[in-house]
């Protein structure tokens, strides 16, 4: 599949590395949150994001802090992103990221108060 093929928001990987796309040239690298351009004709291989089967705990109607720490943390890397990507003035794109830091840190507090 082709990198410009992949619906924005979508899991893949680029050369041994996993990214999600965060807008028609950029993808977010998982691991460490760098952005990195890619061109439209980029060969990339699509991640499952949702299994074919519900999982146990979906079913239940609980999911494992572990997945919902790295779901968010993906949705983190992604929002800063696509701040980033904007090219917004500095006073705007540091008053946004002001904004989803303070958000990130009261989801985790939040997390780990119910743990």
């Amino acid at each position: 599949m082709r990198f410009h093929q992949l619906p924005v928001g979508e899991h893949f990987t680029y050369q041994g590395k996993r990214y999600i796309k965060s807008n028609q040239l950029i993808a977010v690298r998982q691991d460490s949150g760098a952005q990195q351009f890619l061109p439209r004709s980029a060969a990339i291989e699509p991640l499952a994001t949702m299994p074919e089967t519900e999982p146990a705990a979906a079913v239940s109607g609980s999911l494992p802090a572990r997945l919902a720490l790295e779901a968010h943390h993906d949705f983190y890397r992604a929002c800063l992103a696509a701040i980033t990507s904007c090219g917004l003035d500095d006073a705007t794109r540091t008053a946004l990221e002001n904004r989803i830091n303070a958000a990130h840190q009261h989801y985790l507090n939040s997390l780990k108060s119910n743990l």
